[in-house]
């Protein structure tokens, strides 16, 4: 099976497995980069692993480091046969199906929502005089500007 196959297959699910297994799902798509965790007095680095991983190692202009793609793999494929035999024994209920989209989707929101915040807030100055806030109409005009454009955001 090749990588991006393998990627596109893991996205199909991953709303599903980091609603249930949200542990598992960072060893399976971990990102490679150093995470803090701000309600704990000390902060750590987690450990990645997963298919962000994989996909920095072979994106890698220096040499293939074999013995990490292997290891990365060998961790992965253990995971997935966790989440099989998990999946097999308990598999998914209406009721999380439902929770787990409900989820993606805010998250979805939430992002837009952001980006809509920043665009408005960096290209229309335009605030209202009694709430200081940025108004709606403006937002959305610029990102109606943007989704027309060829831009990505």
């Amino acid at each position: 099976m090749h990588y991006d196959t393998l990627r596109d297959l893991y996205k199909s699910m991953e709303t599903y497995v980091s609603f249930r297994y949200p542990e598992l799902e960072k060893s399976l798509n971990g990102g490679p980069v150093p995470s803090i965790v701000t309600d704990v007095v000390i902060l750590h680095q987690d450990n990645p692993h997963g298919l962000q991983v994989i996909e920095e190692i072979l994106g890698e202009e220096e040499a293939l480091d074999t013995t990490e793609l292997k290891n990365e793999l060998a961790q992965l494929s253990v995971n997935l046969l966790k989440l099989q035999k998990s999946w097999k024994q308990f598999p998914l209920k209406v009721w999380e199906i439902f929770d787990a989209n409900h989820q993606s989707i805010s998250r979805m929101m939430s992002v837009l929502s952001a980006r809509a915040v920043l665009i408005a807030s960096a290209e229309v100055p335009y605030q209202c005089p009694k709430t200081s806030a940025y108004s709606t109409k403006a937002c959305c005009a610029v990102i109606a500007r943007n989704s027309e454009s060829d831009t990505k955001w």
